[in-house]
């Protein structure tokens, strides 16, 4: 995301309308965060062509030299160029839905899209990455 994303400042991006539709939750609670994950990464997979490269950071971190040669090919560089970043890895703190009360169907649609992306990253890599530039600032 990016610098307008936290604080005073915040200006969410405006993915595929979902913040200016006024169906958005108050950034106060867990619920705007996630549906923002949701809305940013759907449109993310919407927008990306083959050229495009997806990395499952969970994965990343569970065996990270299959991951960072993807990075790396995708990149352009050979594929052992990252390999001694492996240990500036860190895996991301997890969190229980339940716990936090987040609603069934909000639940439902972020496991449904981390499987597309977790399909995503499978994918053979094509190109170098590259840029998004359909979205904009709410």
């Amino acid at each position: 995301l990016g610098h307008f994303e936290f604080g005073a400042a915040l200006r969410p991006i405006d993915f595929n309308g979902w913040y200016g539709s006024g169906t958005a939750e108050s950034p106060g609670g867990i619920a705007f965060w996630l549906s923002y994950w949701c809305n940013c990464y759907e449109a993310v997979l919407a927008a990306a062509g083959p050229q495009v490269t997806f990395i499952d950071y969970d994965a990343l971190c569970r065996d990270p030299d299959p991951g960072l040669a993807r990075l790396a090919e995708a990149a352009g560089l050979a594929p052992e160029a990252l390999a001694d970043q492996a240990a500036r890895l860190r895996p991301p703190t997890g969190y229980d839905a339940a716990e936090e009360r987040v609603a069934p169907e909000l639940a439902e649609r972020i496991e449904a899209l981390r499987a597309r992306l977790r399909h995503a990253a499978e994918a053979p890599a094509e190109a170098p990455v590259e840029t998004v530039e359909s979205c904009r600032h709410g």
